[in-house]
């Protein structure tokens, strides 16, 4: 069994390795084609974003992972955990909904990266009204419930939230980022 700590906010650090994704390691596994075609499509931006950076063919997949002291996991592994919202592009304001269906580890010059391969929520219709936006600093807004089938691939170093969400008509949920599972847990590996 291994142990990883997961600093506590507030608890001194000589770097900002607490910044970074933490996730735990397990063997290498092919990317499977949507998910290494998504990598591809986003290589360029990857490369500008995390500098000497290329497509890997295996990855080290993991089923959840810690960010910024957050534990966000694939979809299919928690829902509460799996459903995110993300910064659109790195240095942009805007945040995306979006469902996480894989949780990857590259390990590339001694760097490691960390990356969530999302289906995003589609924005609904033009036409519902947005009973929200006179109220920007609640944070809601309206969502399609289907989902893009092409993948975004979304690195770790991103600002990354979770998402509370509800129906409210159909096809149509409410959602709003959040941050609420503060990460005070040892993992297994596995």
């Amino acid at each position: 069994m291994t142990h990883v700590h997961l600093p506590c906010r507030g608890e001194s650090h000589i770097d900002d390795s607490s910044i970074l994704p933490k996730a735990v390691t397990s063997r290498l596994k092919p990317l499977d084609e949507s998910i290494q075609a998504a990598m591809k499509a986003s290589e360029g931006n990857l490369q500008c974003e995390l500098g000497n950076f290329h497509c890997p063919e295996q990855v080290i997949f993991q089923d959840r992972v810690a960010i910024r002291d957050y534990e966000f996991t694939t979809y299919r592994t928690s829902e509460n955990h799996g459903v995110v919202f993300f910064q659109a592009a790195a240095g942009s304001d805007s945040l995306v909904p979006g469902m996480v269906r894989a949780i990857f580890l590259v390990t590339q010059d001694r760097t490691e990266h960390v990356f969530l391969a999302i289906h995003c929520y589609l924005a609904p219709p033009r036409s519902l009204p947005n009973p929200f936006a006179r109220y920007p600093e609640f944070g809601a807004s309206l969502w399609s419930s289907e989902m893009q089938k092409d993948i975004t691939i979304v690195p770790g170093n991103r600002n990354i939230y979770h998402a509370i969400y509800r129906d409210w008509d159909y096809k149509i949920m409410v959602m709003k980022p959040l941050n609420r599972v503060h990460l005070h847990v040892i993992f297994n590996e596995g």
